[in-house]
């Protein structure tokens, strides 16, 4: 075991992918992944309530046609600034570039080398319009000029971040197993259709470099306390971990979960362990699945009709509430909800309700790990 190295974003573990499974049935517009990752050996230790940061491979079609681009050999070895080492070119585009964002400071480097006043125009017109639609493969295969350096264009390249996941398992149930939600995607850039970078490597890859976060604020309380999750789509990422670690591990009854997506028939993820644990006294379960009706329900309207539950859970029973997912949205609207409870059974003003919602914040009652 190797407890006494500590893995961050420049060290990462590479831990061996097990397994990757769509939750979503066939006939969703969805597809979300439940991914089990390999720690044996790690001595990675990760509490529920933490997340991982992992750091996907770029696409190799694409690092092959950026550096063809720079009329370079990818076995160039190059040493970036950021980095500690010397790496061969097609490595560091592979594994430490965002391949999508180009930079005012790349352009700014390259001006003096054109031979027209194309890129000036840019910079000095449409530019953020461009960079809305162009990755760096097309600004580079248009503007690259060799008088540049390459050992001077890897300083200027935007970095890749870890894209971070909360755990969806309890290590006290799991062991050396992680279990993480990821969630897969597709969006256009200019005329290019871009998909999850890391639900692409998770698929066609067998290791996958990342690295533990703890988060001690999102914490469920060890007591048996009522607790009440709220996390729709890949919000119940977090949840699914709490429920091992209270119910399998801690014996701990009082769990309300509140959770859904599109439809039910095709987006119910982990449908069967959920209702097990309905069934056996240990979890409430209210879903919301908004476009199963033509009015489409969300989890704060499943709040809502359960404001008696919950107003005496939270004021008679010292009950903690996690909030996990959305932040622009979703967030705003469940809190907004709690506030109108507050109103309704403690006969409060709306500013008066606000406040109680910020001092259950600072009480540590109500958490909150949105993004």
């Amino acid at each position: 075991m190797n407890s006494n190295i500590k893995y961050t974003i420049k060290n990462p573990y590479h831990g061996k992918i097990t397994k990757v499974l769509c939750l979503n049935k066939e006939g969703s517009t969805k597809c979300n992944y439940h991914v089990e990752i390999s720690l044996e050996g790690s001595g990675i230790h990760y509490e529920v309530g933490s997340s991982f940061g992992l750091l996907p491979e770029n696409s190799k079609q694409e690092v092959e046609r950026l550096i063809a681009a720079l009329l370079v050999s990818p076995d160039l070895l190059v040493s970036p600034k950021k980095l500690d080492f010397e790496l061969p070119l097609s490595d560091f585009f592979l594994n430490y570039v965002n391949l999508h964002r180009v930079t005012k400071k790349i352009a700014t480097a390259l001006l003096p080398l054109q031979t027209d006043d194309g890129l000036e125009t840019l910079l000095n017109g449409e530019w953020k319009k461009y960079t809305e639609n162009h990755d760096l493969i097309e600004f580079l295969e248009t503007y690259y000029q060799k008088k540049l350096p390459v050992a001077e264009l890897v300083d200027l390249v935007s970095p890749m971040l870890a894209r971070f996941y909360s755990v969806a398992s309890s290590q006290n149930i799991v062991k050396d197993n992680l279990q993480l939600l990821v969630a897969d995607f597709c969006y256009t850039k200019g005329i290019k259709k871009h998909k999850s970078i890391t639900a692409r490597h998770l698929i066609q890859n067998k290791t996958i470099r990342l690295f533990h976060q703890q988060n001690p604020s999102f914490q469920p309380p060890k007591e048996d306390t009522p607790v009440i999750m709220i996390g729709p789509g890949t919000g119940l990422a977090a949840f699914l971990g709490f429920i091992q670690e209270r119910i399998l591990f801690r014996k701990c009854n009082n769990n309300i979960l509140f959770t859904g997506d599109r439809h039910k028939e095709y987006d119910f993820y982990y449908e069967e362990e959920l209702k097990k644990y309905e069934e056996q006294g240990s979890l409430k379960l209210f879903t919301a699945f908004s476009r199963d009706t033509d009015n489409k329900v969300y989890v704060q309207h499943r709040i809502w009709e359960q404001k008696e539950l919950i107003f005496d859970l939270i004021e008679t029973k010292n009950a903690q509430i996690f909030i996990s997912g959305d932040a622009h949205k979703m967030a705003k609207d469940v809190v907004a909800t709690f506030e109108k409870i507050f109103v309704l059974h403690k006969k409060l003003s709306h500013q008066e309700a606000h406040a109680l919602v910020k001092s259950l914040i600072k009480e540590k009652r109500l958490h909150l790990d949105v993004y």
